[in-house]
C-alpha cells in the first residue's frame, strides 16, 4: 500500500505509537481505466482509495485491487490501518 496524499502525519503517528487504532470510512475507490491497452502478465492493478477520519480529513492511499477484493472492502465500509499500515475491514 502506498500513501499518495497528505494526512496529519504527526497526529496519526502519535496515535499509532500509543496503540490507538483510528478507524476510517471508505469514501471512494477509484479503479484504473485501461481502455483497450494491454497490460503485462505480472501487472498488479492498483486502486486509489480515499478514506475519511473522524474529523472528515481525507487520506488517499493506493491499494492493490486484489487486496480490496480479498478483504471485501467497499465504499462506505469502516476500516482501520494496523501498525504496518495495512488496511483491514472493521467488523
Amino acid at each position: 500500500m502506498e500513501l499518495i496524499g497528505t494526512i496529519d502525519c504527526a497526529r496519526y503517528e502519535k496515535k499509532r505509537k500509543q496503540g490507538i487504532i483510528m478507524t476510517y470510512t471508505v469514501k471512494r475507490i477509484m479503479e484504473p481505466d485501461y481502455g483497450c491497452e494491454e497490460r503485462l502478465d505480472d501487472y498488479i492493478a492498483m486502486d486509489k482509495v480515499i478514506l475519511l477520519d473522524e474529523s472528515s480529513s481525507e487520506i488517499k492511499l493506493e491499494i492493490s485491487d486484489s487486496e480490496l477484493y480479498e478483504k471485501d472492502i467497499n465504499e462506505g465500509d469502516s476500516v482501520f490501518l494496523d501498525h504496518n499500515n495495512q488496511i483491514h475491514k472493521d467488523v
